[in-house]
């Protein structure tokens, strides 16, 4: 009953947070029930709603549409995101913003009460394990964070440009001001490292972070952070540890949940949920090119995708086995990190052997001709096209549009026709950063970013 009222308690905290202007003027009244022993953290660490991501960026990629009668049905934020409005200043909802932060913290609560936890012989282990993930949990909430409010990492830029509120105290009355984007990026590989070297190599289960998780986000943050060399290292050391691939043969595409049984998915490092700010997930529906890129005989065509109307198909592949987008950490991921990796350091037939090692993983038996590429630079495209539709929903387009913008051979401009009217966003637009709620600016008088 105790864990259970924790719980219920701090839900009730995330709850009030959502009601005002900003999440840093919230004063919950801690007096309700205060975490104080690990079994306590444990508890609060495995209520799945406190930690849910809110993938804010993904309102703007171009991996589904909505037609205009579900547009003009839509709020003011929804419709001002989706079309990459200047509106949207004056338009984010504090609660999402609220929500965003809410994961940062609860792990605040959970690190500082470890500190008054005598660390000894007997509970070493699990005192260890509870800082490991709330270290992992708290890095992967400034991650979302940072792809949708931190400026895009650039080595040239990250130690003028601004990231994020790197909130690390539970006392909110503590106004945070924003970090540069390089101490950000070091803020969450300096917590993943610290995390790698405290957390087991496996869990009992898979929403709780062990060593391999904390590898496979440092691969995924130097990935977008392009130090390929170190996002190398990472992916390897996770493929160590955790290599397994599911067959997709295994699996039936008539299915309305293929990927049901989570707790036995091979694939998943780390399970997490999220959600968007997306218009409703019955009304989302799948780039019609995306869709009519795979082919007949990948079985990601009927494992992913369900079919409404004729050019209208919904995503129903999330590992997350629920209405809830998965947002975690799998095998598959690593995979293509590493490929990637192979490919940007000239290594054509590593990059390919990893490639085609996921692929046929996903194609019907008898059916898949391994890829093939001149160059490396080849191999690189077949790697980004193939990260695209295999990571759909993930929470990791917004992120890959704004690094590979960057690039003129992978620079996109996206467009929107919404109620006959042409919408677009150009490649390294300042829009790829979404403002901050007007009411957080004059509650903490950060800085506000560019439109």
């Amino acid at each position: 009953m105790k864990l259970a009222i924790i719980i219920f308690s701090f839900s009730i905290f995330s709850v009030l947070s959502c009601n005002k202007a900003s999440w840093l003027d919230k004063k919950p009244n801690r007096s309700l029930v205060i975490p104080t022993t690990l079994a306590d953290f444990q508890a609060l660490m495995d209520n799945e709603s406190a930690f849910r991501d809110i993938m804010v960026g993904e309102i703007g990629t171009d991996d589904f549409f909505v037609e205009d009668a579900i547009f003009n049905s839509g709020t003011d934020y929804n419709r001002s995101a989706y079309t990459w409005s200047d509106d949207l200043v004056n338009q984010f909802p504090p609660h999402i913003f609220g929500k965003c932060y809410q994961a940062v913290y609860y792990t605040n609560i959970i690190l500082e009460g470890l500190e008054k936890v005598s660390r000894n012989t007997e509970n070493a282990a699990e005192w260890d394990r509870i800082k490991g993930s709330a270290l992992l949990k708290r890095t992967m909430a400034f991650y979302r964070l940072n792809e949708a409010f931190g400026q895009v990492y650039t080595t040239a830029g990250s130690n003028k440009d601004l990231g994020i509120q790197l909130v690390t105290s539970s006392d909110l009355n503590t106004i945070t001001k924003r970090s540069t984007v390089k101490d950000t990026y070091q803020h969450m590989i300096n917590d993943l490292l610290e995390a790698f070297s405290l957390l087991p190599e496996r869990t009992s289960f898979p929403s709780r972070p062990s060593k391999p998780a904390a590898s496979a986000l440092l691969a995924r943050i130097y990935l977008f952070m392009e130090n390929y060399e170190k996002a190398f290292e990472f992916a390897e050391i996770t493929l160590q540890f955790r290599s397994e691939l599911l067959d997709y043969n295994d699996f039936n595409p008539s299915s309305t949940i293929p990927f049901a049984d989570f707790a036995t998915n091979k694939e998943i490092i780390y399970l997490s949920g999220g959600n968007s700010s997306i218009f409703s997930f019955n009304n989302d529906f799948v780039d019609t090119l995306l869709y009519h890129s795979y082919d007949n005989n990948d079985l990601r065509k009927g494992l992913f995708f369900r079919q409404v109307r004729p050019n209208r198909m919904l995503f129903k592949g999330s590992y997350h086995a629920s209405a809830a987008k998965f947002v975690g950490l799998a095998t598959d991921e690593v995979y293509l990190i590493r490929a990637e990796c192979y490919a940007r350091m000239g290594k054509k037939n590593e990059a390919l052997e990893d490639l085609n090692t996921l692929m046929v993983t996903r194609w019907k038996k008898g059916y898949f001709q391994p890829f093939t590429a001149p160059d490396a630079d080849a191999a690189l495209q077949l790697i980004l096209n193939e990260r695209r539709k295999q990571l759909l929903f993930q929470g990791i387009r917004w992120s890959d549009l704004r690094r590979l913008n960057k690039d003129p051979r992978f620079a996109k401009t996206l467009i929107r026709k919404v109620n006959g009217v042409e919408y677009t966003l150009l490649p390294n637009h300042p829009k790829y950063v979404f403002p901050y709620p007007f009411d957080e600016i004059v509650y903490s008088g950060i800085e506000q970013n560019p439109r």
